[in-house]
């Protein structure tokens, strides 16, 4: 039940849809086309802020809800909201990633949740269901080794940890409270959501879950990709830790330089071990997924895989304290020091 102060608030009049997109235009379109079909079926008012981050078109077509198109060249997925934010007429905003495909019903339960007095609504993002799913696939999809929503109950508040902005929205009166929103330096992804949200709420439980809030994610991710994404985390950790010291230690138990002492010696000496973990982790995301138990291979998976993800993490740290790599160089250097890691390099890109 809302408090006496969240029944205070005013009522959501209209909502800023905004979405940054980088190469993925197909996805963008049946993004787009998707909210043409639920418009006509909301009563919602809503604009839509799309912001290409340096690579894709927006598709071409008419649509019969307010868009707006903004082209910039790379700058990363936080300064493009900013962008949009800067945009937007909305009394609420709602962050949304490009390859996300909402549910009937989707933009009213957003706006109802935040008129109930909330500050922040997470809706639900399950990930899409493949044809003939790998064990790989279902570990994606059930276990928390990305996004974790599995636990989370419908209408319970949650602290900054749950701010992500695949499928966000939020008042627009606690963004203009803010120095900034999205921190300009966490770039090109990565902590860059839940830093955010940290500044927003702090320690407070400050972001309500609304499974009716739904938009499926529809992202296939690969093995190589999901270490690529561990290490290019590690990289981002550090970062983070420089710019927001506060959010870090909320999160981490020591800080980059500490952890990064210890990381080329226990790398070394973990080798052969993580070495036959991977070769055993492969051989399981390979098969298929079974259909009287679905998960038993998922939940095999992400137990035997957590020590090789620790070790994706630690070699992008240690890099970054190390190197200090340059914004624009982050995602290409983290594939690089995947396939340059003597366990990780059996890990074929694409795959």
């Amino acid at each position: 039940m809302a408090s006496m102060a969240q029944q205070q608030r005013p009522n959501i009049q209209l909502l800023s849809v905004i979405i940054p997109s980088r190469g993925r235009s197909c996805k963008l379109g049946v993004l787009l086309d998707t909210i043409e079909q639920l418009q006509d079926a909301t009563n919602t008012p809503f604009e839509v802020i799309l912001v290409i981050d340096g690579d894709g078109e927006a598709p071409s077509g008419q649509w019969a809800y307010p868009l707006q198109v903004i082209h910039t060249t790379h700058i990363g997925a936080g300064p493009a909201r900013n962008l949009g934010i800067g945009a937007a007429t909305g009394d609420a905003i709602l962050f949304l990633n490009d390859d996300v495909i909402p549910e009937p019903g989707f933009f009213e339960a957003h706006v109802e949740s935040l008129n109930q007095g909330h500050d922040a609504v997470l809706g639900d993002s399950p990930w899409i269901e493949h044809d003939s799913p790998s064990a790989f696939d279902q570990f994606i999809e059930h276990t928390p080794a990305i996004f974790d929503q599995s636990g989370l109950v419908d209408g319970r508040n949650y602290g900054f940890g749950m701010g992500w902005t695949l499928n966000l929205s939020i008042r627009r009166s606690v963004i203009d409270g803010l120095e900034y929103a999205f921190n300009p330096e966490l770039r090109p992804i990565y902590f860059e959501d839940i830093e955010f949200a940290h500044r927003c709420f702090g320690a407070s439980e400050g972001i309500s879950f609304c499974k009716a809030a739904k938009a499926v994610h529809d992202h296939r991710v690969t093995p190589h990709e999901y270490f690529a994404r561990e290490v290019l985390l590690g990289m981002m950790s550090v970062v983070l830790f420089e710019r927001n010291c506060a959010c870090y230690e909320a999160l981490f138990p020591c800080s980059p330089t500490e952890h990064a002492r210890a990381i080329g010696e226990v790398l070394a000496l973990d080798q052969r071990d993580h070495t036959r973990m991977l070769a055993r982790f492969i051989s399981l995301a390979r098969k298929h997924a079974k259909k009287d138990d679905p998960n038993d291979h998922a939940n095999v998976i992400y137990d035997l895989h957590l020590p090789i993800k620790r070790r994706a993490f630690r070699i992008g740290l240690s890099a970054m304290v190390h190197n200090q790599i340059p914004w624009d160089q982050r995602i290409a250097a983290a594939h690089r020091l995947l396939t340059q890691d003597p366990v990780f390099y059996a890990l074929e890109p694409g795959r």
